[in-house]
């Protein structure tokens, strides 16, 4: 989970929690769509995916607008509206803090009320809204600035970028 020293996280929680989200642990590696136990169509996913060395197909938490982290479970049991403060990957494949949130069935006026309190905290994310299958959805996906420590500290971790087959094992480079 973020940092509570994290200058975002309490009003990154306080914007969220008011507008009805649970929050939930982020997953960092989930099976890809088709790869997992199960081919349900409500399995979370993430954007970026990558295979394995055993040659599994595996999806990293990352930023990006297409994801899903409301299992069918959840959805039967009426927790339809979440979010997840965590570490992820970036574009850049760069580890970073990134909080993905997700909810169904949406009212109209959801992404006007994010926006402006995520403008307030000086946070910026992507939102969108559509469908996931028949659902109405919104989705948020924002890259946490980096937090540095009084000590100054900084450090970063990389992932490398799947061969253009999507082969390739991610793996942590200095």
């Amino acid at each position: 989970m973020l940092s509570p020293d994290h200058p975002a996280c309490g009003a990154l929680r306080r914007i969220l929690d008011a507008s009805g989200f649970e929050e939930v642990a982020p997953c960092f590696l989930v099976p890809a769509p088709g790869h997992g136990t199960t081919a349900d169509a409500t399995a979370p996913y993430y954007p970026i995916e990558t295979t394995t060395r055993r040659g599994g197909r595996v999806c990293l938490r990352s930023h990006g607008r297409d994801f899903n982290i409301i299992p069918g479970r959840w959805r039967r049991t009426g927790l339809v509206r979440v979010y997840s403060i965590g570490p992820a990957v970036d574009h850049d494949l760069i580890e970073t803090t990134l909080v993905l949130a997700q909810c169904l069935r949406p009212e109209a006026d959801l992404m006007r009320r994010l926006t402006t309190g995520l403008a307030a905290a000086g946070l910026e994310a992507e939102i969108r809204t559509g469908h996931h299958g028949d659902t109405p959805c919104l989705w948020l996906s924002a890259v946490l600035p980096p937090h540095r420590p009084d000590d100054g500290a900084a450090s970063a971790r990389i992932w490398s970028r799947p061969a253009r087959t999507g082969a390739g094992l991610p793996h942590r480079a200095i």
